[in-house]
């Protein structure tokens, strides 16, 4: 499997699983186990959206300056 692809799969996991946690700590009371998991999510999106970023630069460099 490609990298791009890779990272786009998994970014789109990290996401679901961000919102699920989030709707998830919304609606219940707090849950120490709950947020360490929304918090796993987020930071896990963040860094892969990041290297997302970084392998697709030239693309959205292009996509951008048009």
């Amino acid at each position: 499997m490609k990298s791009r692809a890779f990272v786009s799969l998994f970014i789109a996991f990290m996401f679901i699983g961000m919102a699920v946690t989030g709707v998830m700590s919304y609606i219940w009371k707090y849950n120490e186990r709950l947020s360490a998991f929304h918090v796993i999510f987020s930071l896990s999106f963040l860094t892969l959206a990041l290297f997302h970023i970084f392998n697709n630069y030239k693309p959205l460099k292009t996509y951008l300056t048009k």
